[in-house]
């Protein structure tokens, strides 16, 4: 009889996630209840429990999430290294940390490559 082995999970839904937690722990650090978020985002206070618990938002685009984010005053910073040409020593890895992608806000998610 063969074990079946957990299905790992997607490196998107480990991103879910981690927004998820961000989302909700700036939220309750700002003293938010989840429906005054959802009323102050437009978005369903279902939908937001779906994104704080880590489950995928459907019928949420990008733009709405940047949104939310913003709203929190968090930041999505996207970094990562081009497939022909790593940063090699502390000089390249700070040009490549300048020219990453920054979303307003204060508070900085960083989402490092995918690998």
């Amino acid at each position: 009889m063969r074990h079946l082995q957990p299905k790992q999970k997607s490196q998107a839904e480990k991103r879910i996630r981690e927004i998820g937690l961000h989302v909700r722990a700036q939220r309750q650090a700002l003293g938010w209840s989840q429906a005054a978020l959802a009323e102050r985002a437009d978005w369903s206070r279902s939908r937001l429990i779906e994104l704080e618990n880590g489950k995928p938002i459907k019928g949420v685009s990008f733009g709405k999430l940047l949104d939310l984010l913003g709203i929190l005053g968090l930041d999505v910073v996207l970094a990562g290294q081009s497939q022909v040409h790593a940063p090699h020593g502390p000089d390249e890895l700070a040009a490549h940390r300048r020219n990453a992608i920054r979303v307003s806000g204060h508070t900085q998610l960083h989402l490092p490559a995918l690998k």
